[in-house]
This record gives structure tokens, C-alpha cells and sequence, in this order.
């Protein structure tokens, strides 16, 4: 991919995508534009029911095209709650995606930090939860295709450090941000 070129990422997820400005590093790292789909609590099926205010917004956009590589970012806990329905959303998207001549990229979440009262509610600890996380994504991505952006294994790679994690243990702090973008980027550029 030439840097010269310039080209938009359409980004689906929810406070985890638009943390500490991840879209915005994202557009300044890739010298791209970046548009962001994503409300606090969202999962990927909302994203595809034209019901809802995000869900139609989407729909509307992909239809439209012009997206070089759409993002898909689900809720951090999917991968252990409901992997099949976190499969199905993503296979649509992707399907949408494709059918506008776009690249899908599978953004990989990270477990939560050690101490975190949502992992401790899941009973797992963050190794675990990031091999739940891990598995099912490079499932997705390698029976649909898709190109993944391992941003979980990039937490894991850095001992799911303390400093990468925002008070509450699961939303990422800059530095957590700043990771994400770095995975993010590889990703795309390697696509």
C-alpha cells in the first residue's frame, strides 16, 4: 500500500473502537480518512439491524461503498458469550463489505486486566479469556477470509500490563490505545 495514496476506513464496534481517539491515531498513522459507526455497549448485530439509528447508518454506508477496509470490533466478551451469533454478525459484514469491493479486517479485543470485577464475573482469568477471545477469531478469520488484526495477542505479548488498561480495567488507557493503532496499521498494511 502506497502512504501516498489516499483511501477511508469504515470503522464498526463500540467504546473500545472509539477510545482515547483510536480512529483519529489510526487516520494520522495510515495518513488516511477513518469514519466511525460505533456506540458504547454495541455488538456487530446491531450493526446489521436497520431498525436501530447505528444499525441504518451502517447499512446506508456500506450499501454506498467506498471503503478500502471496513473494521469489525465486538463486544470484548462475545468470543465467551455467544460465538456463533459474534460469527454470523461478522460473516454479513464481511459479506457487505466484499460486495463493495472492500477489505474486512477482524479487529481482536483483549481480555480484561487481572482484578477486573468483569473478569472475575466470567470466572476466567486473563490468559483464559484472551485464548477464548484469540480462538475464536483466527476461527472467523481464517474460515471467512479475513484479514486479522491481532490486538488481544499484542495485550497478551505485553503481560496484559496494568499501564495498558483505563480505571475500569477493560477499556483500554492511551497506552492500550496506542497498541491497538500499531495492530491496527500492521493489519492493514499487510493486507
Amino acid at each position: 500500500m502506497d502512504r501516498s495514496d489516499t483511501f477511508r476506513i469504515l470503522m464498526l464496534g463500540n467504546s473500545f473502537t472509539r477510545a482515547n481517539g483510536l480512529p483519529e491515531l489510526l487516520a494520522e498513522e495510515l495518513s488516511c480518512e477513518v469514519e466511525v459507526h460505533a456506540r458504547g455497549g454495541a455488538r456487530l448485530a446491531e450493526q446489521l439491524n436497520p431498525k436501530t439509528k447505528l444499525g441504518s447508518q451502517t447499512l446506508a454506508s456500506l450499501e454506498a461503498g467506498g471503503y478500502a477496509f471496513v473494521v469489525l470490533q465486538e463486544m470484548s466478551t462475545a468470543a465467551v458469550a455467544s460465538p456463533a451469533s459474534f460469527e454470523r454478525s461478522v460473516q454479513r459484514l464481511a459479506s457487505l463489505v466484499r460486495a463493495q469491493k472492500g477489505v474486512p479486517i477482524l479487529f481482536e479485543t483483549w481480555a480484561f486486566c487481572e482484578g477486573c470485577p468483569r473478569l472475575a464475573a466470567l470466572g476466567l482469568a486473563p490468559s483464559s479469556m484472551q485464548d477464548a477471545i484469540t480462538s475464536v477469531c483466527r476461527s472467523i478469520a481464517d474460515k471467512d477470509r479475513l484479514v486479522l488484526a491481532e490486538v488481544g495477542e499484542a495485550f497478551r505479548k505485553q503481560g496484559f500490563a496494568p499501564r495498558l488498561y483505563g480505571r475500569d480495567g477493560r477499556h483500554p488507557s492511551l497506552d492500550g490505545t496506542k497498541l491497538a493503532v500499531e495492530a491496527l496499521a500492521s493489519a492493514i498494511r499487510g493486507a
